[in-house]
């Protein structure tokens, strides 16, 4: 369900930071699209998860991103009422939705300065997961 890159200093970022690449939760199938909640299964994942990431000293992100989407909002609760932790801002970002490029997303991301959490679809999330590790920004 998630995957964390450690980015440090380099041509596309200045300072040292983690973005935490979350795949929303299970969610009911359905139309509209957009529209489809977490299923009873989705929101125990997010549960565990959030519980699981409780105990992670490490995990200190400041910002959460999230798609439009209601299942990625869902999950952004979910996570953040499991895990109690406390955080600077959450943000809707178009740019996770399943099917937008995420290259305008780097340069978004340059500008942070914190660890973030980007909650979003495939294949949105592993093309992004591909432009942060190959460096090519």
């Amino acid at each position: 369900m998630g995957f964390c890159v450690e980015l440090g200093p380099s041509a596309c970022f200045t300072s040292s930071m983690r973005v935490y690449l979350l795949r929303h939760a299970k969610a009911v199938p359905g139309f509209p699209d957009a529209d489809r909640a977490l299923s009873t299964a989705g929101q125990q994942q997010v549960r565990r998860l959030g519980h699981f990431l409780r105990d992670k000293e490490e995990f200190t992100p400041a910002h959460i991103w999230h798609s439009p989407l209601q299942r990625t909002r869902e999950t952004m609760e979910g996570l953040l009422e499991a895990w109690g932790g406390s955080i600077e801002s959450t943000q809707v970002c178009a740019a996770l939705v399943p099917e937008a490029d995420p290259e305008p997303l780097l340069a978004d991301l340059a500008g942070l300065d914190r660890d973030v959490v980007l909650i979003g679809h495939n294949p949105n999330l592993e093309l992004l997961a591909s432009l942060l590790l190959s460096g090519e920004c």
